[in-house]
């Protein structure tokens, strides 16, 4: 309920007017007169706090159930840690074993690569005697065709003849 009477308020200069503008805005808002509430009013609050009071009650029991869920998950995820960090632990030993055991066997290991080493270039040495003489034949097998080309040519011409 309305009574007429109207407050004037002023908003920030800096906001709401242009840097050229001295006045600054006003707005007139009407104002309502508090006469006190009646039984109608007063039970449609008790009927909003017992709702607001039920819908709380309803968020505090789910949000009591998701921290229970997260608790257990929780749980969940500190037994897989622990799990983990034990195989971590094996793992971790049986790599220590293997790299003791590689540093014994590692004198081996490099006389090992050694004789590769030598029978890979050995074979290079072949391989590239045998590209010689692949590259000699082949040279002798184009003077063949050149050959064999002529002669064909020369036998061409002394039919025609």
């Amino acid at each position: 309920m309305y009574l007429g009477v109207i407050m004037r308020r002023e908003f920030d200069p800096r906001f709401f007017s242009s840097p050229n503008s001295e006045t600054p805005s006003i707005v007139e808002v009407p104002l309502k007169q508090d006469r006190g509430l009646d039984r109608s009013e007063i039970r449609r609050i008790e009927d909003l706090i017992s709702s607001s009071a039920a819908r709380i009650q309803d968020h505090v029991k789910t949000l009591q159930l998701k921290m229970e869920r997260h608790q257990s998950r929780l749980g969940q995820l500190e037994a897989k840690i622990d799990h983990v960090t034990d195989e971590m632990r094996t793992k971790y030993a049986q790599l220590s074993g293997r790299i003791t055991e590689r540093a014994v066997h590692q004198d081996d290991v490099a006389s090992l690569i050694d004789r590769q080493n030598q029978m890979v270039r050995a074979f290079e040495t072949r391989l590239q005697s045998l590209q010689k003489v692949i590259e000699t034949q082949q040279a002798q097998m184009f003077n063949y065709k050149a050959a064999l080309d002529e002669s064909r040519r020369e036998l061409v011409r002394l039919k025609q003849l």
